[in-house]
């Protein structure tokens, strides 16, 4: 599933940015959380243009990384014409940090909430995520 992200004003968010730490964090893991044009309208203060992204999981959900050897995320991507891939991933199973195979990568985390920022055009054939011991939890191909 992909979005065109259309800008709009921050003020439209609703949510207080006030109060310490790392607001912008808190904020967009707060737009996982909304559906529908709401979800659209919140990240696009993070991703302002007209450009297509996939965000996984599109439920407005986190996968949740099972943190065992036997039980390991898989899937396959098509993200043709895709500027960006935003991955969502619950990590309270997951020895932290968690660590991807794309150097490019940004790392979004508040608590257990961890939101992966991929340009596509840096994806060769596939993302993997590990945990701190090294241990495989997610492979997803993708095609471009």
């Amino acid at each position: 599933m992909w979005k065109k992200i259309i800008f709009i004003s921050i003020s439209l968010l609703g949510f207080a940015l006030a109060g310490g730490g790392n607001p912008e964090v808190k904020v967009i893991n707060q737009c996982f959380k909304l559906k529908g044009d709401k979800q659209t309208h919140c990240l696009n203060i993070f991703y302002p243009g007209d450009i297509n992204i996939t965000i996984y999981p599109p439920t407005s959900k986190s996968i949740k990384l099972a943190g065992r050897k036997s039980s390991i995320e898989r899937g396959t991507f098509n993200l043709k014409g895709q500027k960006r891939f935003i991955l969502s991933v619950d990590t309270s199973n997951a020895k932290l940090p968690i660590s991807c195979n794309i150097n490019t990568a940004k790392k979004i985390t508040d608590g257990s909430n961890l939101v992966i920022d991929i340009a596509v055009k840096d994806i060769k054939n596939q993302i993997t995520l590990k945990d701190r011991d090294g241990r495989l939890l997610l492979v997803y191909n993708i095609r471009k």
